[in-house]
């Protein structure tokens, strides 16, 4: 009997060991069918909720004898870019541009494997090459209040200091991309409907709250950029028990180089470009935050001296 037992339990870990061995169908971690519909929060550096953006799959196409499926938006080094065709073949995720397929996504890849592309850039008109890697797969990390299991992860390495990632989940597809770049930026899976699947929105009432009192608040500055002294005006949250509200001058490493408390009465304040020991910043993109105990919302703003 414990023979059998003991057979049973290996015959099942083996089986166990397999599937994970085997590599996974780019369909499973990429669903294409028209009408797909993700919604993605936006994040921008240091931690700022920005807007709510969705993504579909409106069309089908067949280009060079091969069908692909048409996203109205999609995430690209160029950004967010529009009209975005991309298939699935076996274990991989192929795009196609400029009269040419590339590869994007192989699900067959080992860790640290890395392939390359030629693509178009914010800020270049002409291809250039861009290293594909594995950074990681079957990995497990919370998304939107959803725990997600066998993720693969992605990056996309333009030059020093700039490109794109991608988490990729199963039956989700996409649930995360982030920029890296002098002024990071990332998505994050909220909700959506997925091969007639909808995966509701698990936002808890404390962040509905944040997203309620934001609204109400408003923050703009002018000029920008500016090179002596800009003026940041400010219509504060109505909202009751909004708490303490105050502006945060932020640099791109995430550092508060100043600070100004607000008051019920005060629409508007000057920065002319100090830090809070009184000395003159560098040139650069610095973010304005206007926060309170319930909400963030800010504005770049780009010094030169």
């Amino acid at each position: 009997m414990n023979k059998i037992l003991f057979t049973a339990i290996w015959v099942l870990c083996l089986s166990t060991a397999n599937t994970r061995s085997q590599t996974p169908e780019a369909s499973d971690y990429f669903p294409l069918q028209v009408g797909n519909t993700w919604i993605f929060d936006l994040y921008e550096f240091p931690d700022i909720f920005v807007l709510r953006d969705t993504i579909s799959i409106i069309d089908s196409v067949v280009l060079d004898d091969k069908t692909y499926f048409l996203f109205d938006k999609y995430f690209t080094i160029k950004g967010l870019e529009d009209s975005v065709y991309l298939r699935s073949e076996s274990d991989k995720v192929f795009r196609y541009q400029n009269g040419r397929e590339e590869l994007w996504f192989d699900f067959s890849a080992n860790e640290g494997d890395d392939w390359s592309i030629k693509t178009r850039t914010a800020w270049e008109d002409t291809l250039v090459p861009v290293s594909v890697s594995l950074g990681k797969k079957y990995y497990t990390r919370s998304v939107s209040n959803r725990i997600l299991t066998n993720l693969f992860y992605f990056f996309f390495d333009c030059v020093v200091d700039w490109g794109w990632s991608y988490t990729l989940a199963p039956e989700l597809g996409c649930v995360g991309c982030g920029r890296a770049a002098i002024a990071p930026r990332w998505y994050t899976f909220s909700s959506g409907t997925i091969n007639g699947i909808h995966y509701p929105d698990l936002t808890t009432s404390v962040e509905s709250y944040i997203r309620s009192a934001k609204e109400k608040a408003s923050l703009s500055v002018y000029p920008n950029p500016f090179n002596s002294a800009t003026r940041i005006i400010i219509n504060p949250s109505e909202t009751p028990n909004a708490g303490m509200q105050e502006i945060y001058i932020y640099d791109i490493t995430g550092r508060i180089v100043k600070t100004f408390p607000l008051s019920p009465e005060t629409r508007q304040l000057i920065w002319n470009g100090e830090n809070t020991q009184g000395t003159i910043v560098p040139s650069g993109v610095y973010f304005v935050v206007f926060t309170s105990d319930n909400f963030q919302i800010s504005e770049k703003i780009v010094f030169v001296r």
